[in-house]
This record gives C-alpha cells, sequence and structure tokens, in this order.
C-alpha cells in the first residue's frame, strides 16, 4: 500500500486575477502604470465597467460570510464620501505607490573611497476614485510619470529601477489586495533635458590673453569726499492761461503721459501780452493749487504741489508735482 501523500489545494478567487501593469512608453518618454483584471489573454485595465462590477458584487473578490452584510454600515460610509442611497460611492478604491531610483556610476573618485556608484530615490502616491466617473471621464485610472535625471557632480546616470505596488482597498471592510511590478531602464539618456557631449573636447593655447593687470587703489577719507548730486528729471508741460486782454480761459481738459514708475512732472503756466508774446503767469497770493483727474477705478485723485522742490516758482507760473507709481497706474 503506498504512503500517504500530502498536498495543498488553493481555492480559486477572482483576486487571483488581479494584477498590474508596468511598462516604458517609448513615444511619450514616460512609464505607464495601471491595475489590471483577467487571465490569459483576456487580461484589461480595471476600466469602470469591471469596478462597477467589482463594487456590486457581480465579480466577488471577498466571502462576505465573514461579515454581517456586503452593505454593513453604509449610512456611515456614505456620510463620509458623500452621494446617497441612489447613487453610492465606490466601496474600492485603487492606490498606486511608486518609487523610481536613478543609479550613478562615478567618473572619477575624489576621495579613497571604493564606491563605484551612488543613488537617490523619489516616491510617488496617487489614489484612485471610481466614484460618480462616466465615460466622459476618458482613461482617468492609467497613470503616467516621466522621470526627470537630475545632474550629479561627477557621475553619469546609468539606470532607472521602478518600483510599484497597488493595493485594491476596501473603504467599507479594510480589505486590501495588493499586486507588485517592477522593471529596470538600462538607457535612461533620452530623459535629460539637456546633454552634452564632452567626449571629443580641444583644447586651444590663446596666443593673445591679456595678462591681468593689478590696480592701484588710493583710498580716499570720509572728509574729504565731495558731495554727491543725484539728477532728477521732469516732463514739463507748458500751458497759456490767459490772452493779450487778461482774460482767464475756464476749466478744461487735458491729456498728460505718466510713467508706470514715480516720476516728477512740472507745469509752466503762460499769458499771452499785447504783442502776442509768452510771459510766465504770476500765480502767488492766497492761492491753493492741486492737480485733479479721474483714476481707472472712477475715483478722483487730487496731487498738490511740491512746495519743497525748487522748481515750484510761484511767481514764474511754475508748479511741480510728484506722481507715484501706484496713481500713475
Amino acid at each position: 500500500m503506498d504512503a500517504d501523500k500530502e498536498m495543498s489545494i488553493y481555492p480559486e478567487s477572482n483576486s487571483n486575477n488581479i494584477g498590474v501593469k508596468l511598462y516604458e512608453d517609448v513615444a511619450t518618454h514616460s512609464i505607464i502604470y495601471y491595475p489590471t483584471f483577467g487571465d490569459g489573454n483576456n487580461i484589461e485595465p480595471i476600466n469602470l465597467d469591471i469596478m462597477g462590477k467589482i463594487d456590486t458584487g457581480e465579480i466577488p473578490l471577498i466571502n462576505y460570510s465573514e461579515y454581517d452584510s456586503a452593505n454593513e454600515n453604509m449610512d456611515d460610509f456614505i456620510e463620509m464620501y458623500g452621494g446617497d442611497y441612489t447613487k453610492i460611492p465606490c466601496k474600492w478604491i485603487v492606490i498606486n505607490e511608486l518609487s523610481v531610483t536613478y543609479i550613478y556610476d562615478k567618473i572619477y573618485h575624489l576621495d579613497d573611497s571604493n564606491t563605484s556608484y551612488e543613488s537617490y530615490t523619489d516616491f510617488f502616491t496617487n489614489t484612485i476614485d471610481y466614484s460618480f466617473k462616466t465615460a466622459n471621464d476618458g482613461a482617468f485610472y492609467i497613470s503616467k510619470f516621466v522621470p526627470y535625471i537630475k545632474e550629479r557632480l561627477n557621475a553619469n546616470c546609468k539606470s532607472i529601477v521602478v518600483q510599484y505596488n497597488c493595493h485594491l482597498y476596501n473603504r467599507m471592510n479594510n480589505t486590501d489586495i495588493v499586486r507588485s511590478a517592477s522593471m529596470t531602464i538600462k538607457n535612461p539618456y533620452k530623459y535629460v533635458l539637456t546633454q552634452i557631449d564632452t567626449s571629443n573636447i580641444i583644447n586651444y593655447k590663446i596666443v593673445n590673453k591679456i595678462e591681468k593687470q593689478e590696480m592701484n587703489v588710493n583710498m580716499v577719507s570720509q572728509q574729504s569726499q565731495s558731495p554727491q548730486i543725484i539728477r532728477e528729471f521732469y516732463n514739463v508741460t507748458e500751458l497759456v492761461v490767459t490772452n493779450g486782454t487778461n482774460n482767464i480761459y475756464r476749466q478744461g481738459q487735458m491729456t498728460i503721459r505718466l510713467n508706470r514708475m514715480g516720476s516728477n512732472y512740472m507745469i509752466k503756466l503762460f499769458q499771452l501780452n499785447s504783442d502776442n508774446t509768452r510771459t510766465p503767469y504770476d500765480l502767488s497770493g492766497p492761492y491753493t493749487y492741486k492737480m485733479v483727474f479721474p483714476g481707472l477705478n472712477h475715483n478722483i485723485i487730487s496731487i498738490i504741489p511740491s512746495f519743497d522742490n525748487i522748481n515750484t516758482n510761484l511767481i514764474n507760473g511754475s508748479l511741480s508735482f510728484y506722481i507715484s507709481g501706484d496713481k500713475a497706474t
């Protein structure tokens, strides 16, 4: 009689058909990754149709006999994630975890270490919620990542290692189905934004080089320095305000071009004498002068002359104004 034999029997489950796909899209220079469902030649991304069947239990992934009901705590679930009993949010979501490791080979050693390479890793996580999605949302369940190789002193990137972990997670009962995939990109140079080939550099000798000359600087004491004068420039507008019979022109409108930055403006007023010659208009006396013009916001801007400015001379009919940049714009 043959001896007893032991063997394991693995139960069939739809969760065995959950997988992932990870590949490099050469056309777009990017990494594509997403969860899949199916077996054999019938494998496709977990799209809206498949996720809908998973969420309603048409494609059962777990044995609900361990729970009171497949919709246990549905009231709390809807309150937390939105919707109502006519439009229930998806219980299952996808959580993608991606780690991208860039491996560099050292060009030469700057110290006594024997390490011939160095590396650094970037980590990315994104959550895909199928709730309330429609066909108009497109292939939102497919993720894409474009590697970026950072320049390293004394090192060239030789390969990129990508590790992909996908969680198909049930928010109702915390069931977590995990699938993983990895890949190595051996020719990562296409992910370098700017790469200069320095393998064939020709060294030239400069024959007309200008030698560096030392400057002789004579220090001057603070007391002997002459005061510095900063020039101020003015936009000057000349206006004739009276005619030969001393009739004053009435208030009118005039366009003044303003600079965007704070600037000085000078208004010079003249009168015409009997010979039709301009003479300065005397502004002295107990009068108040203002420049008034409407702003872009339909407000009125009023600016008084700069009486502390030497260019403001009332007897000679000269008024100086400073208009700041905020009022000019």
